[in-house]
């Protein structure tokens, strides 16, 4: 399976190493290419971007701390102005609806073949 992971900080990164070990091909993105090390090391690819992350994945894990970081991934997602800003959690079920329909086709792809 080929699982995308963007953000390896204090509660990403452990979960990312365990995670990686189920995957066929493991890509991380992070602000910090050091904090990603470990896991380049242990066969991980590093990705330059968060779409460059995600694309042609399975699965794409995010773990990011606060809206500003959210930001930069989804910036639709994200309302307020500086220093005080939200995260729009519904905006997140249209990603997640296509999502499901890109893997229920793979899917119904695989079982007609």
């Amino acid at each position: 399976m080929k699982i995308g992971w963007i953000g390896v900080g204090n509660m990403g990164k452990p979960m990312a190493k365990h995670i990686q070990e189920y995957a066929s091909e493991f890509t991380v993105c992070d602000l910090n290419q050091e904090a990603a090390v470990d896991i380049l090391e242990n066969g991980g690819k590093w990705a330059e971007s968060p779409s460059e992350c995600a694309q042609d994945k399975d699965i794409l894990f995010m773990s990011l701390p606060m809206p500003q970081d959210v930001e930069k991934v989804f910036p639709e997602l994200v309302h307020g102005s500086e220093g005080k800003k939200s995260l729009q959690y519904s905006g997140l079920i249209g990603v997640l609806i296509e999502a499901v329909k890109d893997l229920s086709a793979k899917v119904a792809a695989l079982e007609a073949a």
